[in-house]
C-alpha cells in the first residue's frame, strides 16, 4: 500500500494485456492498456483499471478498427478526451472517444500524411495545447502540428534529442501519503472533457 511497507494481492487481472511494460495512459480516472478477453481468437480491446476501486473494465474500440484488425495502434490523450493512433501504410489517424465508454461515440478526428509530419513512423502523440494545436514527438523529433491548416512546425534543439517516454500531469495538493483518491469531472481551466473536444473540434472549423 501506498506510504507503507506492505504489498497486497487485490485480484486477477481478467484481461490479457500483450505488453505488460507499457505505462497505463490515464483517463478518467482510469488506466488504459490494449489488451483481449482469455477467450480464444478474442478480439483487440481497451481495458481500464479504476484507480478508486481498482477493479478492471473494459472499453470496445471503433468497429471499424477491429473489422480492420490494425496491428500498430497507440493509446493516449487528446482534449482529455481517450484516443487512439493508429499507424497505416499511408498516414496517421487519430480517433477520440468523444463520449467516455461509449463505443459509438469515437470519430475519426484526425488523418495525417506521413510525410507531412515526420520521417520516422514511430509516432507518439503527446498533447493537446490550449490553442488547438497538438504536440506530437518521437523518440528524436518534437513537431506542433496544426489540424486548422495541416501545417506542422519542428521544434529545434540543441545537441541530440533523446526522449524515451514523457507523461502529462495535473498539479495537486494531494498527498500521495493520505490515502484520499482526488477525481474530478472538470480539468485544470474548468472545462469539462466533452467541451474540450468541442472547442479542439471549433477551432478546426474557424
Amino acid at each position: 500500500m501506498l506510504g507503507t511497507s506492505e504489498w497486497k494481492s487485490s485480484q486477477t487481472v481478467p484481461y490479457n494485456i500483450p505488453d505488460k511494460r507499457q505505462a497505463g495512459v490515464f483517463v478518467n480516472g482510469a488506466f488504459h492498456w490494449f489488451g483481449e478477453a482469455r477467450e480464444e481468437n478474442s478480439l483487440k480491446l481497451i481495458v481500464s483499471l479504476d484507480i478508486s476501486n481498482e477493479k478492471f473494465d473494459k472499453l470496445q474500440l471503433p468497429i471499424e478498427l477491429v473489422e480492420k484488425k490494425h496491428s500498430s495502434m497507440i493509446i493516449d490523450v487528446l482534449a482529455w478526451c481517450l484516443c487512439v493512433l493508429v499507424m497505416t501504410q499511408d498516414c496517421f489517424e487519430v480517433w477520440v472517444m468523444q463520449d467516455y465508454g461509449v463505443q459509438e461515440s469515437w470519430v475519426k478526428r484526425y488523418i495525417i500524411g506521413h510525410a507531412s509530419i515526420m520521417t520516422n513512423f514511430n509516432l507518439r502523440q503527446m498533447w493537446s495545447l490550449l490553442n488547438g494545436q497538438i504536440l506530437l514527438g518521437n523518440h528524436s523529433q518534437l513537431v506542433i502540428y496544426d489540424p486548422k491548416h495541416s501545417t506542422f512546425k519542428e521544434l529545434k534543439f540543441s545537441g541530440n534529442l533523446r526522449l524515451f517516454d514523457a507523461k502529462t500531469y495535473v498539479e495537486s495538493l494531494v498527498s500521495l501519503n493520505s490515502g484520499t483518491y482526488a477525481c474530478t469531472k472538470k480539468n485544470m481551466i474548468g472545462t469539462s472533457r466533452k467541451e474540450a473536444c468541442k472547442e479542439q473540434e471549433r477551432y478546426e472549423h474557424h
